[in-house]
Order: C-alpha cells, then structure tokens, then sequence
C-alpha cells in the first residue's frame, strides 16, 4: 500500500474508495432514474394508456385552454391588497416552484384577466381567440408569459399534469416478412402491443412532433360518445373539448392509420398495436409546447418530405412508396400548449393575417396538409403600435378574434420594489436599507396622474384635490391618508382609492401607461451598485444615478410632460418628495437604533389607547391593570394620546380607528389585528412627536456613532461609547447596515439635519 507522500498525493486505498463512491453514486442515479421512468408511466401500450384514461378522464380529456387554467388552480391562490382594493393572486405567479425566478411582481388584475379569458375558452369548447397583452415597454408582458411558461413546464412534471403522445413501432421479424411487411401475415393471431419491445427487435419508429392527442386515434364516429360516457360517469357533466370531439390526426398519422387499416382488413386493435403511447414534457428549452415567436415575415409552420430519408427504408412495404411529411415551425412546435407572439403588432399587417384565422378555426393550411392545431395563443404589443393598428379599416374583423389584456405599470410601489430586489440580488452586494425602495417610488411616482375629485363626497374634495402625488403613492400603498385627514372624512378617502385608480380605464392614457420604465430604473440600480466610492448599494447613489436619468429629457417622453401641482408629471418634483421620504425613513431608523426609548414602547402605546378606545366604543367597562377594579375606558389616556397625533375630533377619530380595525380583519381572517400595520401613519406622527423632545440627544449620540465607526474611536469613553456601540450593533444586526452603509446614512443625515 502506498501511503501519502508528497503533498497532494492520496495512497491507492483512498484512491480505490473515491473510485467506489463515485461508480456507487452512479448506479445510484440510474437506478432512481429507472424507478422515475417507471413510477410516471413514460411509455405505454395504448391499452394501458386507455386505461388511464377510464380511470381519470377529467385529466386526460383537456384541450390546451382547459390545462392551461388547470395550471393556474393547482398551485392555488391568495388574497392581496392593491390600489383597486383586495384581490386575488395566483400563486403560479410567484414561481416559487422554480426559486421565484421569473416572479411577477404585482399585476394581479391581469393574472385575473387571462384566467377569466381561459375560462370562457373552456366553456366554448377551444381556444378560438388571440389573447393580446399591450401596455407600454416593460411593463412585465414578456415576464407574465414567461411565469406561465414555467408553472406549464411544473405543472407538466406532476402526477395530476401528466401529457402524452404517441409514436408509430414497427417491429422486425427477418424471417417472416410478408406481403403486408409487418412480420405477420393477415389472419395471424392477434400479438400484444409493440410498444415496449426492445430497441433492437424494432425496425422503424415514426414519432409525430405534432404531438396528437391519442385519442384521436379512435373514430370520430365514436369517440365523441365515448369520452361523453367517461366524463360522466366520473361526475364531469360538461362535454369534452372541441379539439377531442371533433379533431383529426395530423395528415401523415392519418396517413399510416388507413394504410395499416387496410392491411389489417380493417382489424382496429391490430392497429393499436403498432401505438406505443409516451408521456412528453413542456419545455421551453426544448421547443416543446412552449415558444416564443419574434417579429418576423414567414409564415410559422412548414412542411418537409421525409420519404427519401434513410431511416424510411425500414418501414415496411405498404408505406415506403407512401409520401410522408415532417411539419415544423413554431405553431407545430407549439402544439398542446402555448405559443407567445412578441411585438405582434410590429409585423407588417400581411404577415399575419393567416394567424388570426388560424386561431379563430384552429387549423393552418399548408401546402401539402391541413394542421389541426390545439394551443393557446398570446401576443403582446406595445401600447402605440396598439393604438396605430386601432385606425387601419380591418381593425374591426381583427378586434373580434382578439381579447385585450391591459398591462400597465405598477401604482403600488411596494410591488414595484420586488422586481428590483430579484434584479439586483447578488451575494456580494450589500445593499443598503431603503436603496432599493427609493427607486421604486420614484418611478411610480412618475406614472401617477393628478387625481379629479368630480363626484366625490364634498368632505374629501378638497383633500384629493390637494393630494400630493406622494400621498397619493402611500394612500395606494398602504392606505395611509395625508396628515390632518380624520374621521369620517379618513374613511371616506380610504373607500375612494379604488374609483381614483379607476379614472382614467377608458382612456388610452390610463395611469401607469406612462412614465418610468422598471428597465431604465433597473440601469439606474446597476449603475449605482458599481460606484467605484462604495462597496454597496447606497440610497444616496441611487439619487444620484436618478438625477442622472431626469437629464435625459431628449430619450424619454414622460420627462417631457408639463409639470402639474403636487409632483405629477414632474419627474425632478417627485425626486424632490422621494428625499424627503426617505429622510423621514432614515431618521425612524436612527431613532430606533440610538434607544432613546425602550423597545415596543410606541406599540405599547397603541395598543392601550386601542384598547381603551374598543371598551369606550362599546360602553363597556375594563379591568385597572393596577388595583384590578372595573372602571370606564380612561378619557386622560386616550386624550394624550390623541394629543400627540393633533387630533381635533376625538370621537369621529376613535369611530374611525374601530373601523380600521374592522377593515383590516375582514381581509387577514384568523389574525390578530397588527396595529403597526393598521396605524402606520400615526405610529411615525407619535414617533416624530416624541422625537421633538429628544432631538438634541439624538444628535449627540449619532455624532458620536460617527466617531466610532470613523477612525478616532479613542475619543469615546464610558457611557457615550456604550450608547455609540449600541447603535452600532443596532443599525448592522437589527435594521440591515452594514458599518461602511450605517456610517454614509448618519453623516447624511446630521448634515441634512444641521441644513
């Protein structure tokens, strides 16, 4: 045995072990591979695929459009809050299945849009019209298709998803090929399926890249009543979809089903044996089911003789003087699933006028074969070629073989900053707390228009009228109304965000059709994380960057609207709002880490005063914490309290909190109320409140935080440094800086401060 002698040489015993872990490893794979082959069923006969299908009819019997929506049920839904009020979202679209990769942040008006459109298309029996996404550039149309793609290829990997295809086999018998070339004479017993016959016992296979139905492969005639009587006696009352009653095999299965019909003497279960039924996964890898389309003149689906090729002339007799056909193409690549067709409306009108009538008949005709398609299709385009195609004289033929789906930018900032932190998330980038979120209510903020209080209750029109565009962001937000907003006049504003998101739906110049695109504000973002300064994403590079960007009047239209009251259509305004948001942000940090008061001391707060308010609201009486008597809810208590938020009405004040709160439950059933979440607005006012009373204090332990973390720490001692190394471990482990970030948020912010 040789044992270890220079470095980095291992004796042959270690060797030996390596070799048998790694070859065991191996056997290992395969046999799990093996057993996954087997345990999905991956090739069957057709009776045994036949089977499947009597057992579970409602899974096997789906057309694309009814999969489709299938896939959007079986990873489920929730319910969120956005500017239009409490909807629902699918979880398909949170991709977690695939890491969140290809999340789509928001948008859940569309996600609803598109399952309401697969709906009716399975209520129609098929899939007969274009669903097309239009809004302005990067507003997440390509991103919506892509999410689906991926739930499609998850979906398809599953139990409850399962697809399957078929090939032609057949099998080799040297020694007595008859006249009709099948290796068994006509009147021969019947022989068991084909399909699982090793390769070598295996002359020809025919696959069919169209990847027909095999139920197709039962009569017309029959199979309607048949799949009927199936669906039925499962529990399914609605009929089967048009492309199983009524579709036909592709034009070559066709072709070798009669010929093998007719040299069977019309012996159907002969037939089938040469169906060797195998399960197929969407892939957009692989082109399979999946396909994105660019703008281009040709039509998408070909034709191709396969006759002359060699692997032909193992086919037996009967077919060889066959001429068989190979179809390609994105609509034949597509089949059984979705095909997206990007930038639709930037092809000339000519190059797609077959598309809408393929969509509307479901078939495409071809030189030498009518295809009869089973996909969805989806399109999108941007929102002035949209308009521009609305003015040519066949729009009207056009519009009825099109459903519409509105994409628009995101109004809800906290949404907008999901696509960011997935953009911008690497390992070795620290990013700064609020870096992110600044960019994102910036570009939102540039996207909100100027709201009309027409309509409203009077009590609210002037508050909406004075709504300034970041009020505006915060109200879709988080429901937080403007300061000196109360009672019922708070509530009534609240209750109105829905219809002043709603405005401008019937215009082509709808919010969120334009402003900043998330593509110019991700460049931005990038831009700032390699400032060669800082070795993290600073708030205060990504203003900079953003600065930047609003002098680039000549590239982007939004910059050059005229600017209205408030910061709306003023992109450097909004910049302006964005930094005083974000120094109220960084000053709640400071606050906090610095400890001038005890942790929850504000949330203790509210809680009391919530307390006090429900006991008062119902006239009921409350245990003293103290001496343990009943008394009435304290009037001192939640006066003080009162106080410190500058609240004129106390008793429309205290009816509006009850209602929040009421408000809140109905949408989080089975939680308990979070008061920091409900009463944001007046947790920050009771914050500055009180921070009024401390500025001094504050200043004086962040100047000496500064110390620390610059380079004359030996200038701290006794109380001052543990107060500074406090702050410290504060901001990095608890609020998400890191020293180098913590030190250029305080020094910004005493200068701001002293300004």
């Amino acid at each position: 045995m040789r044992l270890l002698g220079e470095r980095g040489q291992v004796s042959d015993s270690e060797s030996s072990s390596a070799h048998q872990d790694a070859t065991h490893s191996l056997v290992q794979v395969g046999e799990d591979l093996h057993f996954e082959f087997q345990l999905k069923r991956s090739v069957l006969s057709f009776e045994e695929y036949f089977r499947l299908v009597a057992e579970r009819p409602a899974q096997h019997l789906r057309d694309a459009a009814q999969y489709l929506r299938d896939t959007f049920d079986h990873f489920g839904t929730y319910e969120v809050r956005q500017p239009r009020g409490l909807t629902r979202r699918f979880r398909l679209f949170d991709c977690e299945f695939a890491g969140g990769r290809d999340r789509l942040a928001g948008q859940e008006d569309v996600q609803n849009a598109i399952y309401r459109i697969l709906g009716a298309f399975v209520r129609q029996g098929r899939p007969n019209k274009l669903i097309l996404l239009h809004g302005p550039n990067g507003s997440a149309k390509s991103t919506c298709v892509a999410a689906i793609a991926r739930g499609l290829e998850h979906y398809s990997t599953t139990d409850e998803g399962a697809l399957y295809r078929f090939n032609w086999v057949f099998p080799s018998d040297t020694s007595s090929k008859g006249s009709i070339g099948f290796g068994r004479k006509a009147g021969d017993d019947r022989l068991e399926s084909f399909a699982h016959l090793p390769q070598d016992l295996v002359d020809a296979r025919l696959p069919d890249e169209l990847r027909d139905h095999p139920m197709l492969l039962i009569p017309k005639s029959r199979r309607g009543k048949l799949m009927e009587q199936m669906l039925a006696t499962s529990g399914v009352q609605a009929p089967p979809p048009d492309s199983l009653r009524f579709g036909e095999l592709s034009h070559r299965n066709r072709m070798v089903f009669d010929a093998l019909l007719t040299l069977y003497h019309g012996d159907f279960h002969a037939v089938l044996r040469h169906v060797q039924v195998e399960r197929f996964f969407l892939s957009r890898r692989y082109r399979t089911g999946l396909i994105v389309v660019e703008p281009k003149l040709s039509v998408d689906a070909r034709t191709q003789q396969i006759t002359v090729d060699r692997s032909i002339e193992a086919l037996p007799p009967a077919l060889r003087t066959t001429a068989l056909f190979r179809y390609s193409g994105e609509l034949v690549d597509a089949n059984r699933g979705i095909i997206e067709f990007s930038d639709l409306l930037k092809r000339p009108l000519e190059s797609f006028k077959y598309l809408i009538n393929t969509v509307e008949l479901g078939r495409v005709g071809l030189e030498n074969a009518i295809l009869y398609l089973d996909e969805v299709f989806m399109g999108s385009s941007n929102d002035l070629h949209l308009q521009a195609f609305r003015e040519i004289p066949d729009f009207p033929s056009f519009k009825g073989r099109l459903e519409l789906v509105r994409v628009g930018y995101l109004l809800d900032y906290r949404a907008e900053t999901e696509i960011y932190k997935q953009q911008i998330a690497r390992r070795d980038l620290h990013v700064a707390p609020h870096a992110v979120e600044l960019a994102a209510l910036w570009a939102v903020l540039t996207r909100l228009q100027k709201p009309s209080s027409n309509g409203h209750p009077d009590i609210i029109r002037t508050p909406i009228d004075r709504l300034l565009a970041l009020e505006k962001a915060e109200l879709y937000a988080d429901g937080a109304v403007p300061a000196g907003v109360e009672g019922e006049a708070a509530k009534l504003l609240r209750g109105a965000v829905e219809r002043l998101a709603a405005e401008g739906d019937h215009s082509d110049e709808y919010e969120g059709y334009t402003g900043a695109s998330p593509r110019e504000v991700r460049v931005a973002l990038l831009n700032a994380a390699e400032d060669p300064l800082r070795g993290f994403l600073s708030p205060l590079a990504v203003l900079k960057e953003l600065e930047e960007l609003i002098q680039m009047r000549e590239i982007f239209p939004y910059l050059k609207r005229s600017p209205r009251p408030g910061g709306y259509d003023d992109a450097s305004e909004a910049l302006s709002q964005v930094r005083q948001w974000y120094f109220g942000r960084l000053q709640g940090d400071l606050w906090d880490a610095v400890g001038l008061f005890p942790p929850g001391q504000i949330g203790n707060m509210l809680q009391r005063y919530v307390d006090h308010v429900s006991h008062w609201t119902k006239g009921e009486q409350m245990r003293n914490p103290v001496t343990g008597d009943m008394e009435p809810a304290s009037d001192e208590l939640m006066e003080e309290t009162e106080d410190l938020l500058d609240i004129e009405d106390h008793e429309a004040f205290r009816q509006d909190v009850m209602a929040r709160i009421a408000s809140w439950a109905m949408e989080h059933k089975d939680l308990a109320p979070d008061l920091d979440e409900i009463f944001a607005p007046e947790r920050a006012k009771i914050a500055q409140a009180l921070f009024e009373d401390r500025r001094r204090t504050l200043t004086e332990a962040l100047e000496d935080t500064l110390l620390l973390l610059g380079d004359r720490p030996e200038q701290l001692l006794g109380r001052r440094r543990e107060v500074a190394e406090r702050t410290i471990e504060s901001l990095t482990s608890r609020l998400g800086y890191s020293r180098a970030s913590a030190e250029e948020a305080i020094a910004y912010y005493l200068k701001e401060q002293a300004d």
